[in-house]
C-alpha cells in the first residue's frame, strides 16, 4: 500500500495543479458569458510569443515556460521539452512537470509548446494538413533489397 501511494504522489499532485488551472480559469469568466466576452488566463512563468511561418503561411502561437531560477542564472542550460497540440497539453506538461519536479524526479526544464493563431481555428483541419506526409513521387523503382531473390523465388 505505502509503495503504491509512493507512486500515485505525483498523479495526485498534477490531479490537484490541473484542477486548480480549471477552477481559475472558470472564476475569471462571468457567469453566463458568451464566447467572445471569457477573459484570458495566464499561467505563471509563462511567455505567449507569435510566429508566422513562411514554408506553410501560417501563424502560429509559440507557448513558454522558463524555469523558475531562469532569470537569476543566467549561465544555466535546461532541457527544452517540445508540445505539439500546445494549446491541449502545454497546461498539462506544466503540471506533469512541476509534480515530477516537486518530488525531485526531473530537473527544471524548459517546455515549448506550438500551436495555431487565430480566433477559431479548426484544429481538426490544421492538424490533419501538418501531420500528413506528402507524396514523393519517383522516377524509377526502387532497388531491391539485397539478398531478396531467396525470399521472392528469383533468380
Amino acid at each position: 500500500m505505502r509503495r503504491m501511494v509512493a507512486a500515485l504522489r505525483p498523479l495526485l499532485g498534477v490531479a490537484y495543479a490541473s484542477a486548480a488551472v480549471s477552477a481559475a480559469a472558470v472564476a475569471q469568466a462571468p457567469a453566463g458569458a458568451g464566447p467572445d466576452s471569457i477573459s484570458t488566463v495566464t499561467l505563471p512563468g509563462t511567455q505567449l510569443r507569435h510566429l508566422h511561418s513562411a514554408a506553410t503561411g501560417r501563424d502560429y502561437d509559440i507557448y513558454v515556460y522558463l524555469p523558475t531560477d531562469y532569470d537569476r542564472n543566467a549561465t544555466a542550460r535546461y532541457p527544452v521539452l517540445y508540445v505539439l497540440d500546445g494549446q491541449w497539453d502545454f497546461k498539462l506538461l506544466m503540471s506533469i512537470q512541476g509534480g515530477l519536479l516537486y518530488d525531485r524526479f526531473v530537473p527544471q526544464v524548459m517546455i515549448v509548446g506550438v500551436t495555431y493563431s487565430g480566433p477559431n481555428p479548426d484544429y481538426n483541419a490544421l492538424r490533419a494538413a501538418d501531420y500528413t506526409t506528402a507524396a514523393v513521387r519517383t522516377t524509377r523503382a526502387p532497388a531491391a533489397p539485397r539478398g531478396s531473390s531467396r525470399f521472392s523465388g528469383t533468380s
